[in-house]
């Protein structure tokens, strides 16, 4: 907070002057709204002295429930240059006044603050401060209908343009796939490096959008986690083999320092391994060549906390950025722009990750010598003491060796790229597909051929996937026939409508083709 400053004795004498004969109060205030001169007309209509006026804030002069618009008006003149309206204020001894008033902004006039003039007039009407009331009530009823309305709007384009954005990238990531594993024959070296390159930038690319999509989420209170125990030992291994490749490119050295007193945790441990995926990687990023880096995790017993540090001795970040560097697409300083890519996204996205946890995550740092991001956890062991188990892999292949016939499925997708990514990749792997384009069709060819396995996309012409699978689950003849429900929406509830639509399992796009594969075994595994 800045220190209070009156206007010297020279200037307000000026003032004094230039609007002693003034009939309306004229007030300077400064960015809290402290006055800082007021002319004689302001001492009557407030009924104050010039000693009492120079102590007061001049927010304290307005009804406990005007006083939010003021901020507002003042936040406007400083946009626009000046706020004009009708208002109510109140004088010492809490009457009501109503008022018209201007609030100019003067801020491009000082290097060293903003301030503000306001002019008061008492309106000479029959307009009471309850009528001007009720249009304040209605005019904030009406700017949150609007937020409301902009909120819902912006949670539609959100999952909108998530689709829009998956559908090509699945494409893009699919056929790049499919090259790879040789679908369409061997490949030369340079075809493999640059088939490589377009995968990695095409996964870069989906890691934004989901990070985008995510902070969106975050925003909205509707980004859920998959609470389940999990091994964070392993979890950490895992995001510190992520980071590896990246650390030895710069020869940075990694360590690893893990308390064996802690097994397993409730909680989501791959939004846990993505945060700290973020920390390492940022920690390898800011380091300098050759540097060092370390993830550190303790119990704290009598807290019942986890305390998880990632240090490094790199660059550092200046206390001014320390405060901004949660928030989303701030970077830590424009210098570091140009030197270190990134979109700003994976502190802030990590902070609501971990407060989800009902955590905290915090950061010390001195520039030129390093970073320490800390995060606590609580420490809930699971009733459980088995984690979650993976697929059995063996297993789905080996069913699918045994199996006398070709394995039928029916992949209903409307985008000819999906179609043709999905289609050539699983027939290369030895399956029949048929498909339907449209979810009318779906149910049509799911009666007559009778598949092993539906591959349904939600969003589809004439009658969508959600309808269709709700539909097939419902017929004697077609509701144990396993769905796999493929869609490339990308907000927290979608996963939830799928499955309560009757689908069996849930693949969000873009897909890797592998994963898809691999799903797809053990879904008839399970299903046979």
């Amino acid at each position: 907070m800045s220190s209070y400053q009156p206007i010297n004795t020279e200037l307000s004498l000026a003032l004094m002057e230039i609007t002693k004969k003034l009939p309306d109060a004229v007030c300077v205030i400064d960015e809290e709204k402290r006055i800082l001169f007021a002319n004689e007309s302001t001492f009557s209509f407030l009924s104050l002295t010039q000693e009492d006026v120079y102590h007061l804030n001049l927010a304290s002069f307005y009804p406990e429930e005007v006083q939010p618009f003021l901020e507002s008006r003042i936040k406007h003149a400083k946009k626009h240059g000046f706020w004009r309206g009708e208002t109510i204020m109140t004088d010492k001894t809490g009457v009501k006044i109503p008022v018209s008033q201007i609030i100019i902004s003067h801020d491009e006039h000082t290097k060293d603050a903003a301030f503000y003039s306001t002019i008061i007039q008492e309106i000479e009407s029959l307009k009471t401060s309850e009528v001007i009331l009720a249009e304040q009530k209605e005019e904030l009823q009406l700017v949150n209908h609007q937020l409301r309305t902009a909120l819902h709007s912006k949670d539609e384009f959100l999952a909108n343009m998530g689709h829009e954005l998956r559908t090509p990238l699945n494409a893009i990531l699919g056929m790049t796939e499919t090259l790879l594993d040789h679908v369409y024959g061997s490949l030369n070296e340079d075809q493999h490096h640059c088939l490589k390159v377009v995968e990695e930038s095409g996964h870069h690319l989906l890691s934004l959008i989901n990070d985008i999509l995510d902070i969106a989420k975050i925003d909205l209170g509707k980004l859920s986690l998959d609470i389940q125990p999990f091994d964070l030992k392993k979890i950490c291994q895992s995001a510190l083999d992520n980071i590896i490749p990246l650390a030895e490119e710069k020869k940075v050295h990694v360590s690893f320092d893990y308390d064996d007193a802690i097994t397993l945790l409730l909680g989501d441990g791959r939004r846990i391994k993505e945060v700290l995926v973020n920390l390492l990687k940022n920690a390898v990023k800011f380091s300098h060549s050759s540097g060092r880096i370390g993830l550190v995790v303790r119990g704290i017993n009598p807290e019942e906390k986890i305390r998880i540090e990632v240090w490094d001795m790199g660059i550092g970040i200046n206390k001014k950025d320390m405060d901004r560097i949660f928030e989303p697409y701030q970077q830590v300083s424009s210098s570091l722009d140009r030197h270190y890519d990134g979109s700003g996204l994976g502190l802030p996205l990590s902070k609501g990750i971990i407060d989800l946890h009902q955590g905290d995550l915090s950061i010390e740092s001195i520039p030129g010598e390093g970073s320490i991001f800390t995060l606590h956890l609580p420490w809930k062991n699971p009733i459980t003491t088995d984690p979650v188990i993976g697929t059995d892999n063996d297993k789905t292949d080996l069913y699918y060796q045994e199996q006398q016939q070709p394995i039928r499925i029916l992949l209903a997708e409307d985008n000819a790229a999906n179609i043709e990514t999905f289609q050539l990749y699983l027939k290369s792997k030895g399956f029949v597909v048929e498909t339907a384009l449209t979810g009318n069709e779906a149910i049509s060819k799911a009666i007559s051929i009778d598949p092993a396995l539906i591959l349904m996309d939600i969003h589809m012409p004439e009658l969508d996937g959600l309808e269709a699978i709700q539909y097939l689950k419902s017929k004697e003849h077609t509701k144990d026939i396993p769905i796999i429900a493929l869609t490339a929406l990308a907000m927290p509830q979608d996963q939830e409508k799928c499955l309560k639509a009757g689908a069996d399992y849930y693949l969000s796009k873009p897909i890797r083709l592998h994963q898809l594969y691999q799903k797809v075994l053990e879904t008839l595994h399970k299903h046979d």
